[in-house]
């Protein structure tokens, strides 16, 4: 069964809908709030356009939804924010889920990011990757940031941040910068045009170790290819 078989047979009763997680293979999930709200399963490359089927109507959590589906995921045809954390929520009560990550673009709002963020939180689930690229209103910016200490890849929020959230800066190599709160968490960050990268500790050391890596196995490529074409010295005439 493709997904909007598996989601449609979510509506039948409880039993089918506790069936369907139960069997289901833990998927990673995919968030996109922006003008419409995108759910998928699985990763596919952005240039991927899947196939969408005509909108229609479905009834969840006491409101009436306008819908469209693809073989991957649902589309919410409508801008309603309490809309997306009922479709939210009711994807999440029906598939068993490995990882998230949520993307957040205009016109989100800034408290809207917060609560969904303390949404998927308040299910204790495993989140890969935060970006949110709406400009995060000041107020705001810690109380994300706050939801956002258990993102287990990176977090990415185009924003201004108030020095009172910081506490110790520290520069260190390769336009890194460290950020260590009051409590004795530590952030990296490093700042590209228009936005920074927010690493918590551990990714930032599995970023590095994955760099070494291929440091590595640059090295050994090379030194692979001159044991298959050595260079021979010739020794010069006089």
């Amino acid at each position: 069964m493709d997904f909007r078989e598996k989601f449609l047979i979510s509506f039948l009763s409880k039993r089918a809908k506790n069936k369907l997680k139960l069997t289901s293979v833990p998927s990673d999930i995919f968030f996109d709030l922006s003008d419409k709200f995108s759910i998928r399963l699985g990763h596919y490359p952005a240039s991927h356009y899947p196939k969408v089927t005509a909108e229609s109507d479905h009834f969840i959590g006491g409101e009436v939804m306008n819908l469209s589906f693809h073989t991957k995921g649902v589309i919410l045809e409508e801008k309603s924010f309490r809309k997306q954390l009922l479709l939210a929520n009711h994807l999440l009560d029906t598939f068993r889920i490995s990882t998230i990550s949520v993307i957040m673009s205009k016109p989100t709002l800034s408290a809207s990011a917060w609560k969904f963020m303390q949404m998927v939180n308040q299910r204790q689930l495993s989140i890969k990757s935060f970006y949110y690229e709406a400009g995060a209103s000041p107020e705001f910016v810690g109380k994300i940031l706050d939801e956002c200490t258990e993102v287990t890849d990176k977090v990415g929020i185009v924003a201004w941040f108030p020095y009172a959230y910081l506490g110790i800066q520290q520069n260190i190599a390769d336009e890194w910068i460290r950020m260590e709160r009051k409590n004795g968490i530590e952030f990296f960050i490093k700042s590209i045009p228009y936005c920074i990268i927010i690493y918590t500790k551990q990714a930032y050391l599995d970023y590095l170790k994955e760099i070494e890596q291929r440091a590595l196995a640059r090295g050994l490529a090379i030194n692979l290819r001159l044991d298959e074409h050595p260079i021979n010295f010739v020794e010069p005439m006089f």
